[in-house]
């Protein structure tokens, strides 16, 4: 699995991102529905992208609710197949 973490209250800086794979890849996603996600990014204040086996992309954040309070919201994409 593949991680990208983004912490988004130091700015769009990313903290980590691991790749263990020997050769680059291409995975393709409906970008009208990753579009969606850009309505969190400004409250969230870190997220988490993982890529799994199958290739399907979890996009995880994390949200203040209130002081000292938080929740995650996740959303999954399934990969477009290409001919």
């Amino acid at each position: 699995m593949e991680n990208l973490d983004v912490n988004y209250s130091r700015g769009d800086v990313i903290e980590t991102f691991d790749y263990h794979y020997d050769q680059p890849m291409e995975i393709s996603y409906n970008f009208a529905h990753v579009l969606h996600v850009l309505k969190v990014c400004p409250v969230a204040t870190k997220a988490n992208i993982t890529i799994d086996s199958k290739d399907f992309m979890k996009i995880q954040f994390l949200l203040p609710v209130v002081e000292h309070r938080y929740l995650f919201a996740e959303y999954s994409f399934s990969p477009l197949e290409v001919e």
